[in-house]
């Protein structure tokens, strides 16, 4: 299994990080149209994710206890046709769906996502990639997390599904 450790903060402006990535010599990499579809499980969670087209089943489990870093193990598992979510709709039961436009920015191991979602609003989102060992990836985190101004923000330790599901 793969792992990274996130962040998740509403924010009141992606303009405002937006251009600290910028002054801090960060390109854009893309923009991700995304449809996450959650599904009903008894450990983890599993979601299809829809993106520009393209379709993976993602599988992952983290801790979500305050005071604890975000460390998640994830799989992923690319989907070659484009019914995915026709075919896991029959197998799973869904529990939530989260729509959202994400700008992609990366700096070395992290991705950085500056994300509207719909119905929830402006968020950044960080993961960092543990590629040698979790205190390298703690690190280039916080430096990150540092940089962007971050911990100003109310930090969210679930996932958007579970914002849309307590209807916030």
């Amino acid at each position: 299994m793969a792992k990274n450790l996130e962040i998740k903060v509403k924010v009141e402006s992606l303009n405002q990080i937006e251009n600290i990535l910028l002054s801090n010599k960060l390109r854009q990499i893309e923009i991700l149209e995304q449809k996450d579809i959650y599904y009903k499980t008894t450990t983890g969670r599993l979601k299809l994710r829809i993106e520009n087209g393209d379709e993976r089943l993602i599988y992952y489990n983290r801790s979500e206890q305050k005071g604890e870093e975000r460390f998640s193990d994830y799989e992923l598992l690319e989907i070659s046709s484009a019914n995915g979510e026709s075919f896991f709709s029959k197998l799973y039961d869904i529990l939530v769906v989260v729509e959202k436009r994400r700008v992609l920015y990366i700096r070395e191991n992290t991705r950085i996502h500056l994300d509207l979602v719909k119905n929830l609003g402006e968020f950044v989102e960080l993961e960092t990639i543990v590629t040698v060992d979790e205190g390298s990836a703690l690190k280039e985190f916080e430096f990150v997390v540092q940089m962007l101004g971050l911990k100003q923000y109310e930090e969210y330790r679930g996932s958007y599904s579970d914002l849309m599901l307590a209807g916030l």
